[in-house]
């Protein structure tokens, strides 16, 4: 299973965090990189543009499956490593 995540770099994103996030995210991946590998999981990252909704952002877009997540927070990112690994949508932190 590959992953792309796709972190808006916009500028309203950026105020709000968004290059910190898409650090820690990196961070926790290489840290359980075994995890990851023995599952046969491959995750890419990516600074995007503009994603919209801005006024909810922080924004992430999940590949596969389009999904929407918005208001992260660096506190997230355990969540989405751990939704990832076991193959699992992070239901509170999908667009509403």
């Amino acid at each position: 299973m590959k992953y792309t995540l796709k972190i808006c770099g916009a500028t309203a994103c950026r105020s709000n965090d968004s290059l910190k996030i898409m650090r820690k995210l990196k961070e926790l991946i290489a840290e359980r990189k075994q995890e990851f590998d023995s599952k046969n999981i491959a995750v890419e990252i990516k600074e995007v543009g503009c994603i919209g909704l801005c006024g909810k952002g922080p924004l992430m877009v999940v590949e596969p499956g389009s999904r929407l997540y918005t208001n992260l927070t660096v506190k997230d990112v355990e969540t989405i490593v751990n939704s990832l690994l076991n193959n699992r949508i992070a239901e509170n932190l999908l667009y509403q």
